[in-house]
């Protein structure tokens, strides 16, 4: 299965080639195929997208979560009758794939982890070194390259050292210098050197090395 999903390309792009015409300048011409909810998507908002080890395409929408296999459409998305074992919230704005093979989806409420060998969701709960529980909208998430698992929210940023189980949250104080530009963080980016770099609205992008981690 992974093998063929190396050729993802060809079900989005069909093909893509470069040509010369008659003045000698490069044309590029693009060829798509659209996936829509007559397809078995949930939804045709697309906020991200995930390619796991195994080879499946997640698709994250504003309403529900998507595994594609190169055929059709498995949705996952929020079940009342068993809060348990569901997504607790549709909008899916983050996918991250761990070490140990799960995926974190980021929500508008939230962090939830799904267990392939379960094939069920958990709530992450956890409350970081401050009390603080990751609750509002998630927008990205990493992992470093010792396994921690970084997010960035409306709250800020925080990390998880899945060894210890810990949650630390770096937020914005206007008193300190040295602290998270501003606690509304879009993106997440870990460096060649393993430096985490935060893109906030507003606040611009911060590095956080590793003596601040």
């Amino acid at each position: 299965m992974k093998h063929f999903f190396i050729f993802l390309f060809m079900f989005f792009h069909v093909w893509i080639y470069a040509a010369e015409d008659n003045s000698g300048r490069d044309v590029s011409q693009f060829h798509f195929r659209h996936l829509k909810q007559e397809d078995g998507l949930t939804q045709n908002t697309v906020w991200c997208i995930l390619q796991d080890d195994t080879g499946f395409i997640w698709f994250g929408t504003k309403d529900g979560l998507n595994r594609f296999d190169g055929h059709e459409f498995r949705s996952f998305r929020s079940e009342p009758s068993a809060p348990g074992n569901g997504i607790g919230d549709n909008f899916i704005r983050a996918l991250h794939e761990d070490s140990e093979g799960r995926i974190w989806a980021g929500t508008n409420s939230g962090v939830y982890i799904y267990d392939p060998k379960t094939e069920s969701f958990s709530f992450f709960g956890e409350k970081a070194d401050d009390g603080t529980v990751i609750e509002k909208e998630v927008n990205d998430i990493k992992s470093d390259k010792s396994g921690n698992i970084w997010i960035g929210n409306w709250q800020g940023l925080f990390k998880y050292n899945t060894i210890s189980r810990q949650l630390f949250h770096f937020g914005h104080d206007p008193d300190v210098s040295t602290s998270l530009s501003s606690n509304q963080v879009l993106s997440v980016c870990v460096d060649s050197d393993n430096i985490i770099w935060a893109g906030t609205l507003g606040g611009g992008y911060q590095p956080i090395s590793a003596c601040d981690q």
